[in-house]
C-alpha cells in the first residue's frame, strides 16, 4: 500500500519524470480511496450501532408509557366507583 518511493535517478529525462509522476499520482489516489472507504465503513458501523440503541430506547419508552397509562386510568375509574 504505502511503499517507499525512491528518488528519481540523476539525469532522468522529462518524459521519464512525467511518467513517474503519473504512476505515483495514480497510486496515491488509489491508496487514498481505499483509506476513505475503510474510514467510512468504520463510521457507518458506529452510527448503525448508535441508531440501533436509540431505536431500542424509543421502543422501550413506548411500551413503558403504554403500560403505565392504562394502569393509571383504571386506578382512577376504580377509585371513583368505590367512593361513590
Amino acid at each position: 500500500m504505502a511503499e517507499q518511493m525512491e528518488p528519481p535517478p540523476r539525469g532522468a529525462s522529462t518524459g521519464e519524470l512525467i511518467s513517474r509522476l503519473s504512476e505515483q499520482t495514480s497510486t496515491l489516489i488509489r491508496d487514498e480511496m481505499r483509506l476513505a472507504t475503510a474510514e467510512l465503513s468504520a463510521k457507518a458501523k458506529h452510527a448503525g450501532a448508535g441508531l440501533g440503541m436509540f431505536g431500542a430506547g424509543g421502543l422501550l419508552a413506548f411500551f413503558g408509557a403504554a403500560g403505565v397509562t392504562p394502569g393509571s386510568w383504571t386506578r382512577g375509574v376504580i377509585t371513583r366507583q368505590v367512593s361513590a
